[in-house]
């Protein structure tokens, strides 16, 4: 979508990401998680933002852990923009941070019952590892899923 921009996230923005993260989730992180995540990882913190507009309508947030390993925290579209691409393009531009920061693997965990979000993992080429029983706080179960960057990777 030439009209969605993917940048980093300002501290301003938190407040419309934390909107989108409640309406999107049924235990959504509390704000002042969001803002912790903000101030650990910055740089990895992005929002789609429609453009000229300057509307958020999208966000995704990752860590570095273990030097190598970069980790999916949470991504979330508003509902009235889903199955535009802006999820994938939110991966997409995290991707190539996550490469320029010289991780190997990225991870993620995603609930068994969001086919749709397993769909977009499965195409962008993430495999799924392996199930945590009772992961979250309603008992349903995870999918923990990875992909393995090579040398050779880009992100199309």
């Amino acid at each position: 979508m030439r009209w969605i921009k993917i940048r980093e996230i300002r501290e301003e923005d938190l407040e419309t990401v934390h909107k989108i993260e409640r309406n999107s989730f049924r235990y959504p992180y509390p704000y002042s998680y969001l803002h912790f995540l903000f101030t650990l990882s910055r740089k990895l913190f992005l929002v789609a933002e429609i453009y000229p507009l300057q509307k958020i309508v999208g966000y995704i947030v990752g860590v570095i852990q273990y030097k190598n390993v970069g980790h999916i925290y949470s991504i979330a579209v508003d509902e009235r923009y889903r199955r535009r691409g802006i999820g994938k393009k939110l991966i997409k531009k995290l991707l190539e941070k996550f490469i320029e920061k010289k991780c190997k693997t990225i991870r993620l965990e995603v609930r068994p019952s969001n086919i749709a979000a397993q769909n977009l993992y499965d195409k962008i080429g993430f495999r799924k590892n392996y199930l945590v029983k009772k992961y979250y706080p309603d008992g349903e179960d995870c999918c923990t899923e990875i992909l393995e960057i090579d040398e050779e990777d880009e992100c199309d």
